[in-house]
């Protein structure tokens, strides 16, 4: 004996696996939108974050190189190294 499938039923069925289907591929769609979203974002926060530190990095060696050569042009330092250089033996 064959069972028979009423056409209501199975339209309804088939709407609902097209719905299913097409919501299932929505979402790993706007999975893979927003991961793809999510590193380009952290990626340029990370190569901004990168460029400010290394200017700072920068800057600062900067001002260390300038305070060295300052220092080295004072007279009192210039005659300490060379009285340092007769003393110092290897």
């Amino acid at each position: 004996m064959r069972k028979q499938v009423s056409l209501q039923r199975s339209i309804t069925f088939s709407i609902l696996s097209i719905g299913l289907l097409s919501g299932a591929f929505g979402l790993a769609y706007a999975y893979w939108q927003t991961k793809h979203s999510f590193r380009e974002a952290i990626g340029l926060g990370f190569q901004e974050l990168a460029r400010q530190s290394a200017d700072k990095v920068g800057l600062i060696l900067e001002k260390e190189i300038e305070w060295v050569e300052r220092l080295s042009s004072l007279p009192e330092i210039r005659e300490a190294v060379r009285e340092g250089q007769g003393v110092m033996a290897w």
